[in-house]
């Protein structure tokens, strides 16, 4: 069912989409997998409130479920509510301490406020969860530069691109 809803998705089919996920949640009520799906179908066919619904349904039926908590957050975040979205990631690492993509998107928040010590420390946190993320070493070479720390902006970036030489977001630092 899951499968046939994302296909519906990607075809723009919202109703379609939308009647194989309430499908779905008839045999498996607490999937959040499903309760997330919903929401990105209600946020591509701009219902923003039932999105959010959705997303805090597939956190509530599972708190550790990481891409619940970053859907809710951003979803906030895009209509205005930064601080919110931020309540709400701190809240998912309560639930989820050793995730990695929560780290980053904390980091990216508090460097849009130009908080770079916090943003350093949610994102060297987020290295010693997963080593090997390119992405958090060229997020940490932006905060370093924006410190005024180029030598270690440098060395970020250089073990980004060492990582995946194709990351685009590094190479225009």
């Amino acid at each position: 069912m899951l499968s046939l809803a994302a296909k519906s998705l990607q075809r723009g089919a919202f109703s379609e989409a939308e009647r194989y996920c309430r499908e779905a949640l008839k045999t498996a009520p607490e999937n959040p997998k499903t309760h997330l799906l919903l929401g990105e179908i209600f946020q591509a066919a701009g219902q923003a409130d039932a999105a959010q619904t959705e997303y805090r349904s597939a956190v509530k039926s599972d708190p550790t479920f990481v891409d619940g908590w970053l859907h809710c957050a951003k979803l906030l975040q895009m209509h205005g509510h930064v601080q919110k979205g931020e309540e709400i990631l701190r809240l998912a690492l309560d639930h989820a301490p050793d995730a990695c993509p929560l780290h980053n998107e904390i980091a990216l928040l508090l460097l849009a406020q130009a908080k770079y010590d916090a943003a350093a420390g949610h994102l060297e946190r987020a290295l010693e969860i997963s080593p090997q993320s390119e992405i958090t070493f060229c997020h940490l070479g932006i905060v370093r530069k924006r410190q005024g720390r180029v030598e270690e902006a440098i060395d970020a970036y250089r073990k980004s691109i060492a990582l995946n030489p194709s990351i685009a977001e590094t190479h225009n630092n």
